[in-house]
């Protein structure tokens, strides 16, 4: 519980904090942290794999976008839960909007292709995402 509650420290800090402020960690706390671990430790500390360095790039602003969609989270005052991103490859601008389901970035995602093909007059030859 205090590991969750204080931010997910490792168990030798959680000993030494608790040494420090006088209070005593029960057996199978510590038990669970030197056996098992927590999930959300687990999920923090994996890592993915990079992309491939990109063979294609772009020459002219809008032909290519890089697009993540993050999330969820929390709801915002808004109850928003994602929040989305493009990036121009060739200038490096980035686009960003909010949405309350996951199912909206496509929207978006067009919509910014679109205004870019309009504002640049180049049209886009490839988005790249891992979703």
């Amino acid at each position: 519980m205090w590991h969750n509650r204080l931010g997910h420290p490792g168990w030798f800090t959680l000993k030494h904090m608790a040494a420090t402020l006088g209070f005593v960690l029960s057996t199978a706390c510590l038990a669970f942290l030197l056996s098992s671990g927590c999930d959300a430790c687990y999920m923090g500390k994996a890592t993915k794999l990079p992309f491939d360095p990109s063979t294609t790039k772009g020459t002219r602003p809008g032909e290519y976008f890089h697009s993540d969609v993050h999330g969820p989270f929390p709801p915002s005052t808004n109850n928003t839960r994602y929040f989305v991103t493009m990036l121009d490859d060739y200038s490096g601008m980035s686009f960003h909007r909010t949405c309350q389901f996951k199912s909206q970035a496509a929207a978006f995602i067009r919509d910014t292709i679109n205004m870019s093909q309009t504002q640049t007059g180049n049209k886009c030859k490839f988005v790249r995402s891992d979703n």
